[in-house]
């Protein structure tokens, strides 16, 4: 059982971890995960941007659009 004190406030308990695999996870969870969801983000608006601009006339648009909005809502849990 694990009890966390007032000053604990991490999110994820790690055990029997090295201190550079316990800094590899903390940078990625905490620098890396963000700025790859903020750079995915931008990039999905600017694919709708310019999809919505050639037209949703040709079927392979509109199933484009289908999979940037499938994406969009995948990556942020919506």
């Amino acid at each position: 059982m694990i009890v966390l004190n007032e000053t604990d406030w991490t999110i994820c308990q790690y055990e029997n971890v090295t201190p550079l695999k316990l800094l590899t996870l903390q940078t990625m969870n905490c620098y890396v995960n963000p700025i790859v969801s903020i750079l995915g983000f931008i990039a999905n608006m600017m694919s709708i941007e310019i999809l919505k601009r050639s037209g949703l006339s040709k079927p392979s648009n509109i199933l484009l659009l289908g999979l940037v909005v499938s994406d969009s809502m995948s990556q942020h849990n919506i």
